[in-house]
């Protein structure tokens, strides 16, 4: 049996190895990717409504897998969707010869560079994608370093009975 060694990639909750995504990084992206401000704005609304969760990130030498799941739509009493990127960090590198850079108009640009979905339209719609990528974006923004737990009301205390 093949023993697992520290060289071995796990998922994990630490957000130490995610990119710092930006709100420029998602629209570039989106406009790349020709997604219509219908689909861009759904994909909003499943970050906003906490559609997209149960979030892990697995550390690779070039950059992060990071994997979730997201609720269906209208319908989160269904099976949700499996939703997954690959990012990595773009550094500006200087020609020797000529002094210009070569990669990207700003430094430490985020590079999505896979993008899945489980969903019937798979990488077609973008939205569940879209709604990972703005939670990413919230992580990195406030300076999370592993993914919130989420407690529901069902789990806490009951409080009705305390006096305001």
């Amino acid at each position: 049996m093949a023993r697992l060694g520290p060289s071995t990639p796990q998922w994990t909750s630490s957000l130490k190895s995610l990119p710092s995504l930006k709100e420029v990084d998602i629209e570039n992206w989106a406009k790349q990717g020709r997604i219509p401000k219908a689909v861009h704005t759904k994909g909003y609304g499943s970050f906003v409504e906490s559609y997209v969760h149960v979030v892990e990130v697995r550390t690779l030498i070039d950059g992060c897998c990071v994997r979730a799941r997201c609720f269906k739509l209208m319908k989160k009493h269904d099976q949700p969707h499996s939703v997954g990127l690959k990012l990595s960090t773009s550094h500006h590198e200087e020609s020797e010869s000529t002094g210009s850079q070569k990669s990207s108009s700003r430094p430490n640009d985020v590079d999505i560079r896979e993008c899945l979905c489980s969903c019937k339209a798979g990488k077609g719609d973008r939205n569940h994608i879209l709604g990972l990528m703005y939670l990413i974006h919230h992580y990195s923004k406030y300076g999370f370093k592993t993914v919130p737990t989420v407690t529901t009301k069902t789990s806490q205390k009951q409080t009705w009975h305390i006096p305001e």
